[in-house]
């Protein structure tokens, strides 16, 4: 999937920590394909950097994910919404 393809960003989290990965970075992209990325994966530090730079991104709802054991998904970023800033998530 390449960023243009990219239709929405998702932190699930499952209460499977410590000892198991427990948050995925869920890629979706608009033909309904996409990839899950452990956060624990080596590249997922780069992937999340970049994927913070997404117009649109929810920081403080990506906050909230990557600190709850809670058993659920986070929809941080989805394209073509308007922000609040009046910015659209187009990546």
């Amino acid at each position: 999937m390449t960023w243009s393809e990219l239709s929405a960003v998702v932190v699930r989290v499952i209460p499977e920590g410590p000892w198991k990965e427990d948050v995925f970075l869920m890629l979706a992209g608009a033909d309904g394909t996409g990839t899950a990325v452990p956060s624990g994966d080596p590249a997922a530090n780069a992937l999340i950097e970049r994927l913070q730079t997404l117009p649109g991104f929810d920081h403080d709802k990506f906050v909230e994910a990557m600190t709850t054991d809670a058993d659920e998904a986070y929809v941080v970023w989805k394209a073509g919404e308007v922000t609040a800033d009046g910015g659209t998530g187009t990546p």
